[in-house]
């Protein structure tokens, strides 16, 4: 008889427990301090600490807690609750491992300083689509040096407003590239700056701007922006 009563007692616990948790989703188990909501796979755990944090709540507070079934099922759910605790611990650890980092682009630039401003000297990448930054480690890009670039991969560069000159073969040693981008701000191009031998190569550029000047005179396919 006693069994089957705590047995009914037991289920209307965990009834009650179930509202509990459903009715207080959104405030935390213990403390006041709102716990934030969680975006990695183990949020799914989270809600399973939580459900038996409140089970192992409802069940400390019945009068049966000195009855030995209720204390075995007490130890059951809290040794539970530290191996879930555990699981979610380890997958978050895992996840913060797991994501790769990438090394800054800027890297792969070469460059001097003079009077706080960047020169590019030379690049070290492999990409076939290139943007040159503005900034590199703090210092503004202003200027692209003599034969800084040479690749056998590059097909496209965007240069950024900002830069005001590039030099003198600049980009000449480019093989395949066929597109520049070139801002308002470039007011001086050194000599065979560009591969403008290649077939289909175009600078693309505002019109007004001394970019376009330099297409059209000599001879450069350009296109305005």
């Amino acid at each position: 008889m006693k069994r089957k009563t705590f047995a009914v007692l037991f289920s209307i616990l965990l009834i009650s427990a179930g509202l509990f948790a459903s009715c207080n989703a959104n405030q935390p188990i213990f403390g006041n301090d709102a716990t934030p909501i969680e975006t990695t796979a183990a949020s799914a755990e989270s809600q399973k600490i939580k459900d038996l944090e409140n089970r192992i709540i409802a069940l400390q507070q019945t009068l049966s807690i000195s009855d030995t079934e209720s204390r075995e099922e007490l130890l059951r759910l809290q040794a539970l609750l530290s191996e879930l605790k555990e699981s979610v611990t380890d997958m978050t650890d895992k996840e913060t491992d797991s994501t790769p980092t990438e090394p800054p682009a800027q890297a792969l630039f070469l460059y001097t300083v003079e009077n706080g401003e960047a020169t590019i000297t030379g690049y070290t990448g492999t990409d076939t689509h290139l943007t040159i930054p503005t900034v590199i480690d703090g210092y503004v890009v202003t200027a692209i040096a003599d034969s800084a670039f040479s690749s056998d991969t590059l097909q496209s560069v965007v240069i950024p407003n900002g830069i005001t000159k590039i030099g003198w073969f600049a980009f000449s040693d480019c093989s395949l590239l066929t597109a520049v981008t070139l801002p308002s701000s470039v007011s001086s191009i050194g000599y065979s700056a560009f591969p403008s031998s290649i077939k289909g190569f175009t600078i693309y550029c505002h019109g007004d701007s001394f970019a376009q000047r330099y297409a059209a005179s000599y001879g450069m396919s350009y296109t305005i922006i």
